[in-house]
């Protein structure tokens, strides 16, 4: 009994996985390459969040550190002008509220951002763990179709 008489069909098998690991080379080099363009167009948009809420915490920074001058300074020269000094003391809190503000939403940027680093590093695994699977898948159903045309065919 002939390999070839008990899998008859084994040309189209053979042919096929050679055609489905070529697909998976294609597949491994196209979609991983959209997605992690995807990712990195994202994190690049959330570093740029990130820098511009550095730049206004550096700013609300000054502006606090200012007012506190400014009620050193009014507090020392007029003992009397508590309406002022109280209006700078709100304005310092109010300050200091949208600096926790800003910090949050800078902390949670670069959480989101470590997230899309993890999500690029797991593309980059998938796409070599099926690159590597489409050559083996390609490499055995080519070599085995290729062997088995003579055969079947009769040279």
């Amino acid at each position: 009994m002939e390999f070839t008489n008990l899998f008859s069909g084994s040309d189209n098998l053979f042919k096929y996985l050679f055609l489905g690991g070529f697909g998976m080379i294609i597949l491994s080099l196209f979609y991983p390459l959209q997605k992690k363009q995807e990712l990195e167009i994202e994190r690049i948009t959330y570093e740029k969040e990130v820098d511009l809420f550095q730049i206004e915490i550096n700013t609300l920074n000054k502006n606090i550190d200012n007012f506190e001058k400014m009620i050193l300074q009014s507090s020392s020269k007029v003992k009397t002008n508590r309406i002022a000094n109280d209006s700078l003391k709100n304005s310092i809190k109010i300050l200091a509220n949208t600096l926790d503000i800003k910090m949050v939403l800078l902390k949670y940027n670069k959480s989101k951002i470590d997230i899309f680093e993890k999500q690029y590093k797991t593309y980059n695994r998938y796409s070599l763990g099926l690159l590597i699977f489409g050559i083996l898948l390609m490499v055995f159903g080519g070599i085995k179709w290729f062997n088995l045309i003579p055969k079947i065919y009769g040279k």
